[in-house]
């Protein structure tokens, strides 16, 4: 049975590391709050072993399915995360038009 326990943490821990996240600590905090509520449940409540055990296979499988959701979005929605400026001039380039400078507010052009 502990088995099943220690294959599901192992395949959470591994999606955990996978994360996009800038920090490297915060990938660290996860899989350190994930050992501690396994542990708690694990010396708990030794009924629920089978609870656990689907819960913590569904927290790496929702983990796993986020990294492949935001995968997909990056791939087949290339402006998401641009600013609406960006997101402007990338669909004019797409459809083979330039965009004019814009003159800044404060620039002069005195000859």
């Amino acid at each position: 049975m502990a088995t099943k326990l220690r294959t599901a943490y192992r395949s959470l821990v591994r999606e955990a590391r996978k994360l996009n996240s800038p920090r490297v600590d915060a990938k660290n905090d996860i899989s350190r709050h994930f050992r501690a509520a396994v542990e708690s449940q694990k010396q708990g409540q030794d009924g629920r072993y089978d609870e656990l055990v689907r819960d913590v296979s569904n927290a790496a499988l929702f983990l796993k399915s986020q990294r492949a959701y935001n995968e997909l979005l990056e791939r087949y929605n290339p402006l998401h995360g641009m600013s609406q400026e960006e997101r402007t001039v990338a669909t004019a380039r797409r459809v083979g038009l330039d965009m004019p400078i814009e003159k800044k507010h404060g620039d002069s052009e005195e000859k």
